[in-house]
């Protein structure tokens, strides 16, 4: 199997052991090669990858992908849950999507606004709000249930501010609440500008 480079292997061997659900370590490290072995010295599990030739791309060379070590041993995975990791899960799942792109939403919500708001004539604000809060939130959330009542068929998708999160325990226990791609990938963005400078 061959890497772009070996940030490349890294990545993927990060997320391979998510998958997996194994932990696993550097062992060695050289400018031309990189050892990796399972967390527990008695597992045999190990895997390296070369450098081909004076070229960025890696090769693997030798794998022993058998684990013989103990479950619990394996528990700590998580640890591999790097933003890298996670942010290179979720661009290879959105790659191939053809779908509207983040900044392209506003101009779809904008083009049938005009129409929506001349059929549904009957829709209008019967409320504001000065701040976001979890006052507010509570209130909001107050008012929903007795439009769309609570269900494991209902999903509430929100960027991440924890005062939705405590207002949606309050009034929507069975529904299942998501964080919004658009806010994860901004946050994941925000923390890789940060690492750079």
């Amino acid at each position: 199997m061959l890497f772009k480079h070996k940030q490349h292997f890294k990545t993927t061997l990060a997320i391979y052991a998510l998958k997996n659900l194994f932990r696993f370590r550097y062992h060695k490290h050289a400018h031309n090669y990189t050892v990796a072995r399972c967390i527990s010295r008695k597992c045999d599990w190990r895997i390296m990858v070369k450098q081909v030739c004076e070229s960025q791309t890696y090769e693997v060379k030798k794998a022993h992908l058998k684990h013989i070590c103990e479950v619990d041993v394996r528990g700590s995975y998580t640890k591999h849950a790097t933003s890298k990791a996670i942010a290179a899960m979720l661009r290879s799942k959105y790659e191939s999507c053809v779908r509207p792109r983040s900044k392209d939403l506003p101009a779809v919500g904008l083009k049938n606004l005009q129409s929506r708001m001349q059929t549904n004539k009957g829709v209008h604000v019967s409320s504001e709000v000065d701040s976001e809060n979890d006052e507010s939130w509570l209130w909001f959330f107050e008012k929903l249930v007795d439009v769309i009542s609570d269900g494991a068929d209902f999903t509430l998708v929100s960027d991440m501010a924890p005062s939705i999160a405590s207002a949606k325990e309050v009034h929507y226990l069975l529904t299942h609440h998501g964080s919004c791609l658009l806010h994860i990938q901004r946050h994941v963005n925000q923390k890789f500008t940060k690492r750079r400078q």
